[in-house]
């Protein structure tokens, strides 16, 4: 069957439904949670941040076929320290990372996920929040229904 929804979008509801690592926005996260955006942000959300942002452009995805899919996991956490930045990205990092056969709830499987570099703080955002930051690609195959 070949899926409705955005493999980033799947990659963020398996985050939020399946792993327990954030909020899918558009849903409101309680205090100390981090929100999950996909391509792009909350401009009223300033931390407790995670962007699933795509690094690969979008290829021919023919049903029955492979795909190749690389995203950046950009974690937005605090001013006062780089801990709670660097915590998140890890655990995103650990919960991820070279896991086979994943699968979003009412979304696609995940072949594997295989992180590029381990996590690191790179610096802060406009708010001199702490940013943290690494790369993953993905493999999915669409199902043919």
């Amino acid at each position: 069957m070949a899926h409705t929804t955005d493999w980033l979008e799947d990659v963020a509801t398996l985050m939020d439904v399946d792993l327990g690592i954030g909020v899918k926005a558009p849903a409101v996260p309680a205090a100390g949670e981090f929100a999950i955006f996909v391509d792009g942000r909350d401009k009223d959300r300033q931390n407790n941040l995670i962007q699933l942002i795509r690094t690969s452009s979008p290829q021919d995805e023919d049903i029955a076929e492979e795909h190749d899919r690389a995203f950046q996991v950009l974690v937005t956490g605090d001013k006062q320290k780089p801990g709670p930045a660097i915590l998140k990205a890890e655990e995103i990092y650990d919960k991820l990372h070279t896991q086979v056969g994943l699968q979003a709830t009412g979304g696609r499987k995940f072949a594997v996920f295989m992180a590029q570099q381990s996590p690191s703080v790179i610096g802060k955002d406009e708010n001199e929040n702490f940013m943290a930051s690494f790369n993953f690609v993905t493999k999915y195959r669409e199902e043919v229904s």
